[in-house]
């Protein structure tokens, strides 16, 4: 894949809401809703995009399995199609995955969950942990907004 370095694990975590397409930015970019995994692997290391597979596991049971071979358009593709409209530069990251499991349904947490996530055939990737906590801001109206406490590899 060309202009890619390297791939990591990622949490990207929404508030439920009703758009899939389009988020209102509020229920996306939060403090604390992108976990980031500490460990990174080369795209010689990590090999070909259609052979790996991401599990997400919420209190330890698997919730969520993405097959890479299976998306509508392989990962080669999505990062062309994006570099049609967009300029890639080193340090840029790109997010692929889909949050809508088998059944239709995207994977939900809540306060007190802990999130895995793990690509079983990438071991040099670890496993991406993350523990959602209320916000606890002192009694704003986002009092009761989970949040991920810290992320762990």
């Amino acid at each position: 894949m060309p202009s890619v370095a390297s791939i990591v694990l990622m949490n990207d975590i929404s508030i439920p809401h009703a758009s899939f397409f389009r988020p209102p930015v509020k229920f996306k970019c939060l403090d604390g809703f992108l976990g980031i995994g500490a460990n990174a692997l080369s795209t010689e290391q990590a090999g070909d995009p259609s052979t790996w597979v991401v599990e997400v596991r919420i209190n330890g049971e698997l919730r969520q399995r993405l097959d890479f071979s299976t998306m509508i358009r392989p990962a080669a593709q999505l990062i062309a199609d994006v570099r049609e409209f967009m300029t890639l530069h080193p340090g840029d990251v790109l997010t692929l995955g889909c949050d809508i499991a088998t059944d239709g349904k995207r994977p939900l947490a809540q306060v007190g969950d802990v999130i895995e996530i793990s690509a079983p055939g990438l071991p040099g990737l670890g496993k991406l942990t993350n523990t959602l906590v209320n916000e606890g801001d002192g009694g704003t109206s986002h009092e009761n907004r989970p949040r991920p406490l810290q992320a762990k590899s």
